[in-house]
């Protein structure tokens, strides 16, 4: 199957200006979408923000510890926009799932920044 290179993305989300530049072979390049293999089947709620924020974990745009930061804000912001139109139990659950993608993003996201 092969993977589209353009970004899906909703007008709420928040993608920097620099990665709205990049060649649809430059963007899909470092996506692997919401996380690796077994764990990511390409299906994920979550996946435009997921893919920008793969994106931003990616040189040329991973640069310091504050960046990281602020890339893994964006990214809850940008998922907890996703689940704004959902009706009542199923944004509850999405939005718990957004902070728990944060803070996996927080905890083990050091490992996989800035190492493409």
């Amino acid at each position: 199957m092969q993977r589209s290179t353009e970004l899906n993305t909703s007008p709420e989300m928040e993608m920097p200006p620099s990665l709205s530049e990049l060649s649809p072979t430059e963007k899909a390049k470092d996506i692997n979408g919401c996380g690796p293999k077994p764990i990511n089947d390409r299906k994920s709620f979550f996946e435009p923000a997921c893919e920008i924020h793969d994106i931003e974990y990616s040189p040329p745009f991973a640069g310091s510890s504050k960046h990281r930061r602020e890339t893994d804000k964006r990214f809850l912001h940008n998922m907890l926009e996703l689940v704004q139109e959902l009706p009542g139990h199923q944004k509850l659950l999405r939005k718990a799932q957004a902070y728990l993608f944060y803070g996996c993003v927080r905890m083990f996201g050091t490992f996989f920044y800035n190492k493409k």
